[in-house]
């Protein structure tokens, strides 16, 4: 039985990464619809998105293996979270409270 370490903390990391690929496609279709946003601005917003989108992702895969790099590298993207209220806020508190010792699964 092959069961994944950690599967909330993993589940977390993929909502947000879902998150933040809606909130990229609807930035990219609202700014080709009305373009409001300079195109270095644009390229920034789009950039850091994909760079959360990719950073998370590869957070649930380092999460799943149950590493003390992957745990750290979570917690730093849970803080990362924190500040988008209300959703952040929520995945962002379950992640830091799901990564104390108690309830991580190591490899």
């Amino acid at each position: 039985m092959n069961v994944n370490k950690n599967s909330t903390i993993a589940m977390c990391h993929g909502v947000y990464a879902a998150l933040l690929a809606c909130v990229l496609f609807v930035v990219i279709y609202i700014e080709f619809k009305d373009p409001t946003l300079t195109t270095m601005h644009f390229l920034l917003l789009c950039f850091g998105c994909v760079m959360l989108l990719f950073l998370n992702l590869s957070a649930m895969r380092a999460v799943q293996k149950g590493t003390a790099r992957g745990r750290l590298f979570s917690r730093v993207l849970a803080v990362l979270m924190l500040p988008n209220i209300p959703i952040g806020l929520v995945l962002g508190g379950l992640i830091l409270y799901k990564s104390i010792d108690r309830y991580w699964q190591y490899e």
